[in-house]
């Protein structure tokens, strides 16, 4: 019994030390990427990294805002706002909220999809992919940019 209680408090100290970091980790704040696209926009969104020609959006809250051109294409000097735990919004410029590709209903609805990131040789710059329409339209989509080998 003896030789219990030392294993017993060391187990505790373990536990609480876990806690401790672990409640430390939960505290800091979760930052948010917003998207605003045109209004009936449809199709590929490309943010692209480019450290010489890019936006700077240090942004403001802990929101990072990224107003997306007609064309779906944006130049950003850091992908850091990705790159930490963040929820990502998407809107059309008038407000309308685009849902994300994990909502549950309509597959016809328009939603966001993807956000993974490419380089390739065409382009030296890293690239997160994004698609604005309806589940068909970004399978479709993915499978021609990404097709099976």
């Amino acid at each position: 019994m003896s030789t219990l209680i030392p294993i017993l408090a060391r187990a505790a100290t373990i536990v609480a030390f876990l806690a401790l970091i672990l409640l430390h980790g939960c505290s800091e704040k979760q930052s948010e990427v917003q998207f605003i696209v045109p209004d009936g926009f449809r199709g590929e969104i490309l943010i692209i990294e480019d450290n010489e020609n890019g936006l700077d959006n240090s942004g403001e809250n802990g929101v990072y805002k990224y107003v997306i051109p007609k064309n779906g294409r944006l130049l950003v000097k850091s992908f850091e706002p990705f790159r930490k735990w963040h929820q990502e919004r998407t809107s059309f410029a008038n407000g309308d909220v685009i849902a994300n590709e994990n909502t549950q209903g309509n597959n016809h609805k328009i939603r966001f999809f993807g956000g993974g990131v490419t380089r390739d040789q065409t382009n030296p710059h890293a690239t997160r992919v994004y698609y604005v329409g309806t589940k068909e339209e970004a399978e479709k989509y993915f499978k021609m940019k990404h097709p099976a080998k």
